[in-house]
C-alpha cells in the first residue's frame, strides 16, 4: 500500500491551499488536506489538556506562545490519523511546501519505507559523522545528530507517529519537533526533496509573537551552563556531527 500525502493548512488558507494541490495535480500525485489548529487569536481551550505551558517554560527557557502550541498539535492530529487509520504511514507537507525536483521519483519509489521519520527540509540539520548512509536512487539519506528546524515536508511510519504522539503529549518542547527524533533513528534527504517560500514574512504575525516571548524572558548566565551534563553531551554529539547547508 502507497502513504497517502497529507497536507496541514488552515481552513482559511486559501492562497496556500490552492498553490499546493495545484504543485501536486501538476506531479499527478492525490492528496488530501487536513485542517491545521489556528492559534493566532489564542488558543482554543479544549487543547489545553495537550500541553503543558508550565513545563515548556523550563524546557525552552520561556513560554511558548499560543502559535507555537497550534503548530505543534497540527501535526499531532496527522499522527493521530495515520494511527486511528490504522495505515504504514504518510508523507506530510505544510501547505506553503514546495516540491522539488526528486519528490515523486522518491515517493513513487517507496523511498519513505527507508526510514520511520525521514525530513524533506531542513534547516539547521546536523548529522552524523561517518554514520552509515542510505540512498534511495539518487537521495542519500543521512542520520540526523540533534532535532533540526522545520516541519515542512517529511515521511512518517504508523511507528515514527506513535512515538511522536506518545513522545510529545503534552507538548513541552520545541514546536517543530516537542521529543528527541533521533530516537527514531531520523534522516534527512540530500538533497531537499521539499522547499519553503524564502519570504519570511507570510508567517509574520506567528513569528513576531515568538520574538516578542523570547525577548520578554531573561536568559541566565552563560557560565552556569558548563556545570550541566545537558551541556556536555551537547558538547561532544556537535563534534561528532557535521551541518548539513
Amino acid at each position: 500500500m502507497s502513504w497517502p500525502i497529507l497536507i496541514i493548512s488552515l481552513p482559511d488558507a486559501k492562497v496556500r491551499r490552492q498553490a499546493i494541490s495545484n504543485a501536486l495535480r501538476s506531479l499527478d500525485m492525490p492528496f488530501e488536506i487536513v485542517d491545521a489548529i489556528d492559534g493566532r487569536d489564542g488558543l482554543p481551550s479544549k487543547y489545553e489538556t495537550l500541553i503543558d505551558r508550565d513545563k515548556a517554560r523550563i524546557v525552552m527557557g520561556r513560554d511558548l506562545t499560543n502559535g507555537e502550541f497550534a503548530c505543534a498539535l497540527s501535526h499531532q492530529i496527522i499522527y493521530k490519523t495515520i494511527i486511528d487509520r490504522d495505515i504504514p504511514g504518510a508523507i506530510v507537507l505544510e501547505d506553503d511546501a514546495i516540491p522539488l525536483k526528486g519528490f515523486k521519483d522518491f515517493v513513487v519509489a517507496s523511498g519513505y519505507q527507508s526510514a520511520d521519520l525521514i525530513l524533506f527540509d531542513y534547516k539547521r540539520a546536523r548529522v552524523w559523522r561517518g554514520a552509515q548512509k542510505l540512498r534511495s536512487g539518487s537521495v542519500i539519506l543521512r542520520p540526523v545528530a540533534f532535532n533540526p528546524f522545520l516541519t515542512t515536508g517529511y515521511s512518517v511510519s504508523y511507528r515514527g507517529a506513535s512515538y511522536l504522539h506518545e513522545s510529545s503529549i503534552p507538548i513541552s518542547g520545541q514546536a517543530d519537533w516537542p521529543c528527541e527524533i533521533r530516537e527514531l533513528k531520523a534522516h534527512i534527504t540530500i538533497p531537499r526533496l521539499v522547499g519553503h517560500p524564502q519570504d519570511q514574512s507570510r508567517d509574520s504575525y506567528l513569528e513576531q509573537q515568538r520574538r516578542d516571548m523570547v525577548d520578554s524572558f531573561e536568559k541566565p548566565a552563560r557560565y552556569k551552563r558548563f556545570g550541566r551534563g545537558a551541556y556536555w553531551h551537547r558538547w561532544l554529539r556537535k563534534r561528532l556531527s557535521v551541518e548539513i547547508k
